[in-house]
């Protein structure tokens, strides 16, 4: 029995736990063969009543588990590592980093993490395959375990994306670790048949403080840093600081991308509206430009100038001009009355959703289903948008224009290509950038542009919009020139769509 125990005290363990209870279920231990080999064994042992000379006799059973107990570490290896590398995992990450978090610091060292994203690496999946992507990520894994200290933490994220985790390091040794993975990365050439690749790798450090709580919270720093090397010119190390303005503005822009999925899952966004007045015809209806806001947790309504740009930037402005389209037709469809008096109304559109089938495919499906009339209709586009992607640009106009839909091309003036564009875009309405208007009194260069904008449009049979109309005086200025409509504070201010309701509801209550 002295041989049967693979490790040193584990009789005597047992020995100890059954002399207590009298007994010992279900333990597994590694024991060894008369040969030698090692096996898994499930133990139960009892003190039995019958005794050897002066000994107590142990009777019980040994059950052979080594199948079972490799099958069970092989789906423990399989749940905290990546099959492609054989790095940890994300899990497994987590898991390490939360020990850290939760823990408490060893040493005069700090714990430091990196989020090491490759540069250029879908230009290899794309060329050779994903197959071949694979077989660079383990060429490269290889790599970097030969850099990672063995006591340290490397981990495949997903993707191309890995974590590192150090433990007790000095940040200038982290940097130093950082340089050495990145100029690895850098000097490697992954040759596949003719081909050769060379590859970069942004590198993001964070240091994790005691204010940091959760894993979420630090990985995001690290992502951060990250994103800022890329943005920095890609194949750099950036240290995360709080206090950093790039970081700052990426948070900002990360947080408002958490705000605007919620306001799309739950219709938080409110319509609102403002009226397009016509100088050179009288009215025959409303008309007025559809406009956007998003209201807050303390209810108050946040411009779009705030969180557009962070919807344009990670892929959300389609779904948001989907969104606008369908809601502002279901307001027209539950208020008839109002709908009638409607002669036109404007709805913004980027160029990535005139670009996209499926944005198309919508806007026609709601066209249908809330029985709304085209002609009633205006898309405004920006002449950068429209410029974008010109052929679906176009394809998108030719599309709604059969319809009856009109268009306008917004911010006019301030694009390269102005002009040019303006003979090839179908478009109805040219809308004057405010720039352009709001000092029109003072500034002649300024009267002078609006001017020839008003008599290039009359060349091409478009009618002309003046925005940041803010008086009665630029209204008379712009009128002697022949602008067809102005838009401004001078004129109306936005306002929610479901005032409009009410005014009607009132006016006829009153008749």
């Amino acid at each position: 029995m002295s041989r049967f125990y693979h490790h040193e005290n584990s009789r005597d363990n047992l020995i100890t736990e059954m002399l207590e209870k009298g007994f010992v279920n279900n333990v597994e231990i590694k024991v060894v063969r008369v040969d030698g080999s090692i096996f898994w064994a499930l133990l139960n042992l009892r003190l039995s009543n019958f005794y050897h000379n002066e000994d107590r006799i142990i009777d019980g059973s040994i059950v052979d588990i080594t199948q079972r107990k490799k099958q069970e570490l092989r789906l423990r290896y399989m749940a905290q590592h990546d099959q492609l590398t054989g790095l940890y995992n994300r899990r497994k990450f987590e898991e390490c980093v939360t020990q850290v978090i939760t823990g408490e610091q060893e040493g005069h060292g700090k714990n430091i993490i990196f989020y090491l994203d490759l540069d250029q690496f879908k230009v290899v999946n794309d060329t050779c395959g994903h197959s071949v992507g694979d077989k660079l990520l383990q060429s490269l894994t290889r790599l970097l375990v030969a850099e990672i200290p063995k006591d340290q933490v490397l981990a495949r994220l997903g993707g191309d994306e890995f974590g590192v985790m150090l433990t007790n390091a000095f940040v200038n040794d982290a940097i130093e670790l950082a340089e050495r993975l990145r100029c690895v990365v850098q000097d490697y050439r992954f040759v596949w048949g003719e081909q050769v690749f060379s590859l970069g790798i942004s590198i993001g450090i964070v240091a994790i403080e005691a204010n940091m709580k959760s894993f979420a919270e630090v990985l995001s720093f690290a992502d951060t840093a990250c994103y800022t090397a890329k943005e920095q010119g890609r194949n750099r190390i950036y240290f995360y600081s709080e206090t950093n303005s790039m970081v700052s503005r990426y948070q900002q822009e990360m947080g408002w991308v958490s705000k605007l999925n919620d306001a799309l899952a739950h219709d938080l966004f409110e319509l609102a509206f403002q009226t397009i007045k016509p100088l050179t015809k009288t009215a025959t209806g409303d008309h007025f430009e559809v406009l956007l806001r998003l209201r807050d947790e303390q209810g108050d309504l946040i411009a779009p100038s705030e969180f557009l740009p962070a919807a344009e930037t990670y892929n959300l402005i389609a779904s948001i001009d989907k969104w606008v389209v369908e809601h502002f037709f279901i307001w027209m469809n539950k208020h008839p009355d109002v709908y009638q008096d409607i002669e036109k109304a404007s709805i913004n559109l980027c160029g990535q959703s005139m670009a996209d089938r499926d944005v198309k495919n919508h806007i026609l499906q709601c066209f249908e289903k809330y029985k709304i009339a085209p002609t009633k209709i205006c898309f405004e586009v920006t002449e950068g948008q429209a410029i974008r992607d010109i052929d679906r640009t176009l394809s998108f106009m030719e599309t709604f224009r059969e319809l009856g839909c009109s268009f306008a091309l917004d911010d006019f003036g301030v694009g390269f290509c102005s002009y040019s564009y303006l003979k090839r875009l179908p478009i109805d309405y040219l809308k004057i950038d405010g720039s352009f208007v709001r000092d029109i009194l003072a500034d002649e260069t300024d009267f002078a542009m609006v001017r020839s904008f008003s008599e290039l449009a009359k060349a091409v049979g478009v009618k002309t919009i003046a925005e940041y109309v803010e008086s009665g005086s630029i209204e008379e200025k712009l009128s002697l020139i022949g602008i067809d409509y102005v838009q401004g504070f001078g004129i109306a201010k936005p306002r929610l769509l479901q005032e409009k309701t009410l005014a009607k509801a009132h006016l006829k209550l009153n008749e």
